[in-house]
């Protein structure tokens, strides 16, 4: 694994998810907006007994993003975006369950929430950019293999 790529895709990965707390965020406020009794939740695992349908809307979402990472035709496209895919897919797969550390301390303090939405972020970003590079080495050292054969 090089540290250059491993480093880009920890940044790479820490934006994403800010990218995708804001579009959640967004989806949240929207759908208070036509029915105020729905919660402005980061979370769509949390909702998903509460609020089933804006869990699933929140879901399709996070799976919209991932297929929008997957190119549809190309061999070039294929290996130049390939850790653009798999950091969208461990983005999205981080995302649905580390989504749920804000909520796991109860505070009255908002700086905490925001505090924890923030580690959220990091963990997420960190968790995914490992994870892609991982995924980039081990498809790399196939194909080196299955030259040298």
């Amino acid at each position: 694994m090089e540290a250059r790529r491993l480093s880009w895709n920890i940044g790479a990965g820490i934006l994403y998810t800010v990218f995708l707390t804001i579009v959640i965020t967004l989806i949240n406020l929207i759908s208070k907006l036509f029915y105020p009794p729905f919660p402005v939740d980061i979370s769509p695992l949390l909702s998903i007994y509460t609020y089933p349908t804006l869990s699933l809307i929140e879901i399709l979402m996070l799976i919209l993003l991932v297929v929008f990472a997957y190119p549809i035709k190309g061999t070039m496209l294929n290996i130049e975006l390939e850790q653009v895919r798999n950091l969208a897919l461990f983005g999205a797969i981080g995302y649905l369950f580390l989504s749920m550390i804000p909520y796991a301390v109860h505070s009255p303090y908002p700086q905490t929430f925001i505090g924890l939405v923030v580690v959220f972020i990091l963990f997420n970003g960190i968790f995914s950019g490992v994870m892609a590079s991982l995924r980039v080495t081990d498809e790399k050292r196939e194909i080196s293999k299955g030259r040298t054969h």
